[in-house]
C-alpha cells in the first residue's frame, strides 16, 4: 500500500502563520517586560530619595515616607524582588508578682518606617456609663481621635498633659472636630463634671503596636530584623517613659516584666 503524502494546503499554511505570529507576539511581550524591569531598577531608586536615611538626588523631589514606601513596594513587585514577609511577635507583659497586665501598650519601632500615621487615620475614645471607653487607647502619632458621648448626661473632657493639652466643653453626642494627637507620649483624660472619670491615650511613633488582653498577651506582625521594643502601662505613670529593649525577629515569644510595686 502506497502511503499518502499530504501537501500542506491553504488551511495548514494559515495555521502555521498564526503560530508564527503568536510566537513573535510572545517574544515581544517578554522583551517589554524585561525592559520594564530594567527601567524600574534604574528609575525607582531615584524616586526613593525621599526614604529616610537615603541621600537626596539633585533635581528629584523628595517623597514622604509613606509615598516612598509605596514606591519601593511597586519597584519590588516590578523588579521581581521577593517581598519582606512579616514575622509574628508574641509578647506577654507581667507586673508585680508576675501578675498578667491587661491594657499594656506594646510597640515595635522599625528603622526607616513612618513615625506618623497616614492622613485620614482615625480612632475613637467614647464615654459610656460615665467612663472612658476604652480606658487605654493606643494610637500612632498623627491620628485624629473622636470623643463621642454615648451617655444621657453631658461631659466636659479635658487634658493638661504636655503632649496634647485640650478641652471639649460641655457636650452631648459627638463633637464636630476630632483631636489630632501628633506627638508620642501619654495623655491623661478627665471630665470636669465627673471627677471619677479617667482615661489614657498613649501615642506611639510606629505603625506596629498592640494592647495586651486580660492574660497580658499581645501579638504583632513585624518585619524580620533587629528592632526596638517599647512597653508602657498606666501603672507606670503618664510621665514615665516606656520600658525599652532590643528585639530580633523571627524569634521566640517574649516576656516583659514591668517594675511595678
Amino acid at each position: 500500500m502506497t502511503p499518502t503524502i499530504r501537501t500542506p494546503g491553504r488551511r495548514d499554511a494559515g495555521t502555521a502563520s498564526i503560530g508564527r505570529l503568536a510566537r513573535a507576539g510572545l517574544r515581544r511581550l517578554t522583551g517589554v517586560a524585561a525592559s520594564l524591569r530594567r527601567l524600574t531598577r534604574l528609575a525607582m531608586p531615584a524616586a526613593l530619595a525621599g526614604w529616610p536615611g537615603l541621600p537626596e538626588l539633585p533635581g528629584l523631589p523628595r517623597l514622604s515616607a509613606w509615598a516612598a514606601w509605596a514606591a519601593w513596594a511597586a519597584w519590588a513587585a516590578l523588579a521581581g524582588m521577593p517581598p519582606a514577609h512579616a514575622a509574628a511577635l508574641s509578647v506577654r507583659v507581667l507586673g508585680a508578682q508576675d501578675a498578667p497586665l491587661a491594657d499594656a501598650v506594646v510597640a515595635v519601632e522599625v528603622a526607616g518606617e513612618p513615625r506618623s500615621a497616614p492622613p485620614g487615620t482615625t480612632a475613637e475614645m467614647g464615654q459610656r456609663q460615665r467612663r472612658f471607653t476604652p480606658t487605654v487607647l493606643a494610637v500612632q502619632a498623627g491620628t485624629a481621635v473622636a470623643f463621642p458621648n454615648f451617655d444621657t448626661v453631658r461631659h466636659h473632657v479635658y487634658s493638661f498633659s504636655p503632649i496634647k493639652p485640650f478641652e471639649i466643653k460641655l457636650y452631648a453626642g459627638t463633637p464636630a472636630a476630632p483631636i489630632v494627637f501628633d506627638k508620642p507620649g501619654t495623655t491623661v483624660l478627665g471630665c470636669n463634671i465627673h471627677d471619677t472619670m479617667a482615661g489614657f491615650i498613649h501615642v506611639v511613633a510606629t505603625p506596629h503596636f498592640a494592647k495586651t488582653d486580660a492574660t497580658g498577651q499581645a501579638t504583632l506582625d513585624v518585619p524580620p530584623g533587629s528592632h526596638r521594643l517599647l512597653v508602657w502601662h498606666p501603672a507606670l505613670g503618664a510621665d514615665a517613659a516606656p520600658q525599652a529593649q532590643a528585639v530580633k525577629l523571627p524569634g521566640p515569644p517574649l516576656t516583659v516584666r514591668l517594675p511595678l510595686p
